[in-house]
Protein backbone atom coordinates (compact mmCIF):
# COMPACT_ATOMS: atom_id res chain seq x y z
CA UNK A 1 0.00 0.00 0.00
CA UNK A 2 1.59 3.34 -1.00
CA UNK A 3 -0.12 5.54 1.63
CA UNK A 4 0.77 3.10 4.59
CA UNK A 5 5.09 3.61 2.81
CA UNK A 6 4.28 7.35 2.62
CA UNK A 7 2.70 7.94 6.10
CA UNK A 8 4.65 9.23 8.68
CA UNK A 9 1.73 9.16 11.62
CA UNK A 10 -1.74 9.11 11.72
CA UNK A 11 -4.43 11.77 13.39
CA UNK A 12 -7.53 10.56 14.59
CA UNK A 13 -10.21 13.02 14.88
CA UNK A 14 -13.45 12.45 17.34
CA UNK A 15 -16.39 14.63 18.35
CA UNK A 16 -16.26 14.84 21.94
CA UNK A 17 -19.87 14.12 22.08
CA UNK A 18 -19.70 10.75 20.46
CA UNK A 19 -17.11 9.75 23.00
CA UNK A 20 -18.40 7.01 25.13
CA UNK A 21 -16.86 3.37 26.46
CA UNK A 22 -18.11 1.17 23.50
CA UNK A 23 -16.02 3.38 21.14
CA UNK A 24 -13.09 3.69 23.76
CA UNK A 25 -13.15 -0.07 23.74
CA UNK A 26 -13.48 -0.84 20.11
CA UNK A 27 -10.66 1.79 19.46
CA UNK A 28 -8.45 0.25 21.86
CA UNK A 29 -9.28 -3.48 20.02
CA UNK A 30 -8.76 -2.25 16.88
CA UNK A 31 -5.73 -0.30 17.67
CA UNK A 32 -3.85 -3.36 19.65
CA UNK A 33 -5.24 -5.66 16.62
CA UNK A 34 -3.39 -3.23 13.71
CA UNK A 35 0.19 -2.79 15.76
CA UNK A 36 2.77 -1.18 13.38
CA UNK A 37 4.96 1.32 12.86
CA UNK A 38 2.85 4.92 12.36
CA UNK A 39 2.61 7.13 15.52
CA UNK A 40 -1.08 7.54 16.30
CA UNK A 41 -2.01 11.37 16.97
CA UNK A 42 -5.75 11.74 18.75
CA UNK A 43 -7.61 14.96 18.35
CA UNK A 44 -10.99 15.58 20.30
CA UNK A 45 -12.61 18.03 18.85
CA UNK A 46 -15.94 20.13 20.42
CA UNK A 47 -18.06 21.42 18.14
CA UNK A 48 -19.93 23.40 20.51
CA UNK A 49 -17.03 25.74 21.64
CA UNK A 50 -15.05 25.32 18.05
CA UNK A 51 -12.52 24.06 20.33
CA UNK A 52 -9.88 20.96 19.98
CA UNK A 53 -7.44 19.22 22.31
CA UNK A 54 -4.48 16.99 20.84
CA UNK A 55 -2.44 14.18 21.98
CA UNK A 56 -0.26 11.62 21.28
CA UNK A 57 -0.03 8.07 21.81
CA UNK A 58 3.49 7.71 21.97
CA UNK A 59 3.44 3.75 23.40
CA UNK A 60 0.86 2.68 20.39
CA UNK A 61 1.66 2.30 17.06
CA UNK A 62 -0.91 1.53 14.32
CA UNK A 63 -0.09 -0.43 10.61
CA UNK A 64 -2.45 1.93 8.25
CA UNK A 65 -4.14 0.37 5.64
CA UNK A 66 -7.74 1.00 3.81
CA UNK A 67 -9.67 -1.60 5.97
CA UNK A 68 -8.30 -0.38 9.00
CA UNK A 69 -9.41 3.56 7.55
CA UNK A 70 -12.76 1.85 6.69
CA UNK A 71 -13.22 0.41 10.40
CA UNK A 72 -12.28 4.28 11.75
CA UNK A 73 -14.71 5.49 9.29
CA UNK A 74 -17.78 3.06 10.56
CA UNK A 75 -16.35 4.07 14.00
CA UNK A 76 -17.18 8.00 13.79
CA UNK A 77 -13.64 8.32 13.09
CA UNK A 78 -12.26 10.65 10.82
CA UNK A 79 -8.40 9.53 10.06
CA UNK A 80 -5.84 11.87 8.53
CA UNK A 81 -2.88 10.61 7.26
CA UNK A 82 0.10 12.72 7.82
CA UNK A 83 2.82 12.15 5.05
CA UNK A 84 6.43 12.69 5.25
Amino acid sequence: DVAAKLTKNVTLRIQLDGINTNLINDLELLINKEKGAHTVKIDVIDRSTKSKVSFSMRDKKIHVNTQLIRKLEKMGIDCILNIT
